[in-house]
């Protein structure tokens, strides 16, 4: 009997994962090429020999997340650059500087151009030094006339975006990100969750059987950057002294200081930092759009990261405590039938 509902389960999960591969089969094919969900934007490139201070400002002058390192004597790519990068090129270097490498921040309040000056000065770099030096997505390219499936996979196996590159110039005409795709997803909603027959997260095993880091509000922001650098994250849930989510932090917080008031950054706590670089204040402090819980279908959760521009959020208990994180990543592994990695950087 033990064999027989195995042998039917592994059936129902095989026939699963043909009906929705068959579904981002025909997804795909309503699209003539891989261009037709990549950004419309024209693609902001980064020279290999750019400084850190200057790649940073590009990104923030064009709103954008990530963007393509060009080495123009090699002709080719060296990866992407986005602030998780930055990140690890800072902490890097202070650790390697002194023993109490942070020492070396100012005390006084400043932005990130001035941390980036202290820093620079301790060991000047170049793009080519720190393109995806915090490992946390490597580049990935695809030609424009490939499936939309292989974009699908390089995503699932943990790359944030693709790059789409012209065969004949070798030069990148335009990226897919994971943005792009949970747009897609959330438009195909009716086909999708015919598919899934309107399956939780808790059905599909997601976002169950992992450990969530965490960090406290009051915590030093500093920590909350060594924790997502040592850990390899990109976010990281912001809970009260109780254990319950108030907000995340990310890497890409980290683009809005510049623009916004300036930190202390060896005094500002995780609270102070979101609530300065959000422009929010006290009174603004409400409960996260970040969070889910297990027994919300994966549609749902789709639609939620498609209307607030996530890239994950975090199911927590009736106490509303983290107690898994889905990403989208996540949910196109699952989708496709494909092995959830046992360590996943989200």
């Amino acid at each position: 009997t033990h064999e027989v509902n195995r042998s039917s389960r592994h059936l129902h999960h095989i026939s699963l994962s043909v009906q929705l591969t068959e579904f981002f089969s025909n997804m795909a094919a309503s699209m003539p090429s891989v261009d037709d969900a990549a950004s419309v934007r024209p693609v902001i490139e980064i020279d290999s020999k750019e400084s850190v201070t200057n790649a940073f400002k590009i990104l923030v002058e064009n709103h954008i997340l990530a963007a393509p390192v060009y080495d123009a004597a090699e002709q080719k790519y060296l990866g992407f650059f986005d602030t998780s990068d930055m990140g690890a090129y800072v902490l890097k270097t202070l650790h390697e500087s002194s023993p109490g490498g942070e020492k070396e921040i100012p005390m006084e309040f400043c932005d990130v151009g001035d941390l980036m000056k202290t820093v620079e000065a301790i060991h000047p770099a170049t793009m080519g030094e720190v393109s995806n030096l915090s490992g946390i997505d490597e580049f990935a390219s695809v030609s424009p006339g490939d499936p939309l499936l292989d974009v699908l996979s390089l995503l699932a196996k943990g790359h944030h975006r693709v790059a789409v590159v012209d065969p004949e110039t070798k030069r990148c005409r335009s990226i897919v990100s994971q943005s792009n795709i949970v747009k897609n997803l959330a438009g195909n909603g009716e086909e999708l969750m015919k598919r899934l027959n309107n399956k939780t997260l808790r059905e599909m095993k997601l976002a169950t059987g992992q450990e969530v880091h965490t960090i406290k509000m009051n915590a030093p922001v500093l920590d909350a950057f060594h924790l997502m650098h040592d850990k390899g994250l990109s976010g990281l849930p912001v809970v009260f002294d109780d254990g319950s989510i108030f907000t995340t932090i990310s890497w890409s917080d980290l683009r809005v200081t510049v623009s916004k008031k300036k930190f202390n950054f060896r005094g500002c706590t995780v609270r102070e930092f979101v609530l300065r670089s959000r422009s929010m204040d006290g009174a603004q402090e409400k409960p996260a759009v970040c969070v889910t819980t297990l027994d919300t279908s994966v549609l749902d959760v789709v639609k939620k990261l498609a209307a607030a521009h996530l890239h994950r959020l975090f199911a927590v208990d009736e106490k509303r405590k983290p107690i898994g994180v889905v990403s989208l990543k996540d949910i196109i592994r699952s989708l496709l039938g494909m092995e959830l990695a046992k360590h996943d950087n989200f």
